[in-house]
């Protein structure tokens, strides 16, 4: 739910984070995602279609609101990945990939919001 709930003003340009305060969190705490350059070159282009409204990702038929989680698991399906994923199996996967790259399982798990 954090992408999809991501508001403009939790993106802070200067520092290229990500800062999802803790209401939003299951753990209740402020959490930093730190952004690469390429992350913010994305978030430009995004903003350059949502940046006047509240979420990154707003509703199509509600703009107060943000996505739908079926809006992003019938975006996967048309990529292809019908039964093969969904939004969240992307956690894992990326947990798999950093682990056997050797990054440090505690920043890892960290970044997911784990304790």
């Amino acid at each position: 739910m954090e992408v999809r709930g991501a508001k403009w003003s939790e993106i802070d340009w200067d520092k290229a984070e990500w800062r999802i305060l803790a209401e939003r969190m299951k753990i209740r705490e402020l959490h930093i995602v730190p952004l690469s350059k390429q992350a913010i070159a994305t978030l430009r282009e995004l903003e350059e279609l949502t940046g006047f409204q509240q979420y990154l990702f707003p509703n199509q038929h509600k703009p107060e609101l943000f996505m739908s989680e079926n809006t992003m698991l019938y975006a996967l399906y048309r990529m292809g990945y019908h039964c093969c994923t969904t939004g969240h199996g992307f956690r894992s996967t990326a947990s798999t990939i950093l682990n056997e790259h050797g990054f440090r399982a505690d920043v890892i798990e960290r970044q997911f919001a784990h304790t």
